[in-house]
């Protein structure tokens, strides 16, 4: 491998998990405010996908008015998730795999819907995949790349102010370390999951916008996409929404440079056994890692090492 194909494949990579990166920060966001993992955002890029395929392709409406549609639709259906099941699981102490079975049918079914409106055939938000590129210091760069980087650091600090900054921000923070004291202090948890529910539908119809225009996909794609946003939850760290987007890069990373190892009729496959690795050998993430203490072990090992070799 050339230096010039190790740096292309790299800013691909990097450039295509933009939309892994914003899929990770809806999933690892409402992990750490609810304490659920809600399959039924696979079910959400599903509708996102349809909506904006049907208003910016079908009905050839611009694409910031068929983004905006899509957020309303998704934040509805979302919201409508949340506030009929999840809400009524709360008020019924129901056990924790109700919210998992619940939140995995409810994603068979949008997926299914949406399946049944637009078929099997994998579909893309534009006519034109390609588009223009220009070539920076010997790496081909495309225009989706760049706008693809803006539209992501935008909305992760977007996130971030709305999260630090902002008297909403705190509420979450607060009903996300702990539920019952924030309600003590008047803060409603039903209102603030819902207000989280809406912040991720939002990053949830921008990274299927992403990635419609730079792929064709069909509804079933999302459980692929999901499975990522699973994986980079559990290495960044469950709670850590910076360590998840940190992950996701690094999954895209890992899947550009698999080209050279995998073969390509494998590629899809590469996301279930990296979720089974990850299940396996760090469950708790790499930020659980005890780095320092190994790192003691190692040197401590070499230590012990040196006197008795000279004693022999």
């Amino acid at each position: 491998m050339t230096s010039s194909v190790f740096w292309q494949v790299l800013w691909t990579s990097v450039t295509f998990s933009t939309f892994y990166v914003l899929f990770a920060a809806a999933f690892s966001l409402y992990l750490h405010v609810t304490k659920i993992w809600n399959f039924a955002q696979a079910g959400s890029i599903a509708l996102a996908y349809v909506v904006l395929y049907a208003t910016h392709q079908a009905l050839a409406l611009p694409a910031p008015v068929s983004i905006a549609i899509a957020i309303v639709v998704v934040v509805a259906a979302s919201c409508a998730v949340e506030w009929w099941g999840f809400r009524t699981f709360r008020r019924r102490n129901a056990h924790h795999l109700t919210y998992f079975i619940f939140s995995f049918m409810a994603a068979e079914f949008f997926i299914f819907s949406t399946t049944l409106v637009v078929g099997t055939e994998p579909l893309s938000l534009v006519t034109v995949l390609f588009s223009p590129s220009s070539r920076v210091m010997g790496v081909m760069v495309t225009e989706w790349d760049v706008n693809a980087l803006i539209v992501a650091a935008l909305l992760l600090i977007a996130s971030w102010v709305v999260m630090a900054k902002t008297r909403a921000g705190r509420k979450i923070t607060a009903v996300a370390d702990n539920a019952s004291l924030a309600e003590m202090f008047r803060i409603k948890p039903e209102r603030i999951y819902l207000l989280t529910t809406s912040v991720c539908a939002v990053l949830i119809v921008f990274g299927t916008w992403l990635y419609g225009t730079k792929a064709a996909m069909i509804p079933k794609t999302s459980l692929d996409l999901i499975l990522v946003a699973i994986i980079a939850t559990i290495l960044g760290g469950v709670g850590s929404v910076a360590g998840a987007c940190i992950a996701a890069i690094a999954f895209g990373i890992i899947k550009g440079f698999s080209i050279f190892i995998v073969p390509s009729i494998w590629q899809n496959t590469l996301v279930y056994y990296l979720l089974f690795a990850v299940i396996v050998l760090v469950p708790g993430g790499f930020a659980q890692l005890n780095m320092r203490k190994a790192l003691r072990a190692v040197f401590h090992r070499k230590e012990v090492a040196a006197p008795s070799q000279v004693k022999s």
